[in-house]
């Protein structure tokens, strides 16, 4: 379950008035969403972060650019190789609501990244159609086929079982 904040400690998003990729950056911490300062420290080591961290998108080529300041802000002065699986394991000198530094005109660190096709690796795991999209992916199935639970395989229509499909003849 989702505690009351809408987030449990260690999550992150990208919080976007366009595509799913690009956006400013938020943190939960004690369940709670909060900005990442965008000071002189936070670049694109620290864009690859938490493009990876996000799932669906690639470490390579993610940039880092300012974004307008909405809330608290919960991380700055972070120090990122480029090679950490969390946001949270990058050196940082400061986090948590209340115990920033960062002045107001440095603004929130927005992050753009770069889409991982899931469908050109084993066509995604979909028995019959991969469509890729920004962040994510899912099947679908050709005519006379429904997608079956899993939301990989595909099942078979009885069209001559279904009155709304029957165009079969009884010969």
């Amino acid at each position: 379950s989702t505690p009351e904040g809408g987030c449990s400690s260690g999550d992150v998003r990208i919080v976007s008035q366009g595509p799913p990729n690009m956006g400013r950056v938020e943190v939960c911490i004690n369940n709670a969403w909060g900005t990442v300062c965008n000071d002189n420290l936070f670049g694109s080591q620290e864009a690859m972060v938490l493009c990876h961290q996000l799932e669906g998108y690639h470490r390579e080529g993610a940039s880092s650019y300012p974004a307008p300041r909405e809330g608290p802000v919960f991380l700055e002065l972070l120090s990122c190789s480029g090679e950490e699986d969390s946001i949270f394991s990058c050196l940082t000198f400061s986090h948590g609501a209340g115990l920033t530094t960062c002045d107001s005109s440095q603004g929130s660190a927005g992050i753009h990244c770069l889409d991982i096709d899931e469908c050109i690796s084993a066509n995604g795991g979909c028995e019959q159609r991969c469509n890729n999209t920004i962040g994510s992916f899912f099947c679908d199935c050709f005519n006379g086929y429904n997608l079956d639970e899993d939301q990989f395989n595909c099942n078979d229509i009885d069209e001559c079982a279904n009155d709304t499909l029957n165009n079969c003849s009884p010969n």
